[in-house]
């Protein structure tokens, strides 16, 4: 399951390659020439301090404004939990010995619901990998049928009461 996972990433070499390169070449020009690495890079900071300070500031207030915004949006509106459900045991297990803690006839299954009240995927026997891919999973179908105008009424939030 976890190489489905991996199949299934967004991770392009094209994206990573050039960072990964930029990283490592710092790194070596830093461990070959720690003097002159310091001075360039004190150099770029105090630049970026003096005459950049005003564009960062900015950017994260635009970034703070743009989070803000999604969140309190419909795209923001998605509520994703895991809640235990109430399942009855047959009577066969219940009297069977091998079976483990089910004296009461009752067990509780851990299930993911969602914001429109909806019940979720059984998740009891995922991995934390498989747990995050299927947030992600369903997150992304959400998205997409929010996008969808024609599904318009059908996203009304039920809260839990």
């Amino acid at each position: 399951m976890l190489k489905k996972i991996i199949h299934n990433t967004t991770f392009t070499r094209n994206v990573a390659l050039p960072g990964i390169i930029v990283l490592v070449l710092l790194s070596l020009l830093s461990a070959l020439f720690p003097l002159r690495v310091n001075n360039w890079l004190t150099f770029v900071q105090s630049f970026i301090y003096k005459n950049l300070s005003w564009m960062y500031i900015l950017l994260v207030s635009f970034f703070v404004i743009f989070l803000l915004a999604v969140a309190f949006s419909k795209l923001g509106n998605i509520r994703y939990g895991v809640t235990a459900e109430k399942r009855v045991l047959s009577d066969y297990l219940v009297d069977e010995d091998n079976t483990p803690d089910a004296d009461n006839g009752t067990q509780y299954i851990p299930v993911t619901y969602y914001s429109d009240g909806r019940t979720g995927n059984d998740i009891q026997y995922l991995s934390k990998d498989e747990i995050i891919a299927d947030v992600l999973r369903e997150y992304g179908r959400y998205i997409s049928s929010i996008s969808d105008n024609r599904n318009a009424m059908v996203f009304v939030d039920k809260k839990p009461q």
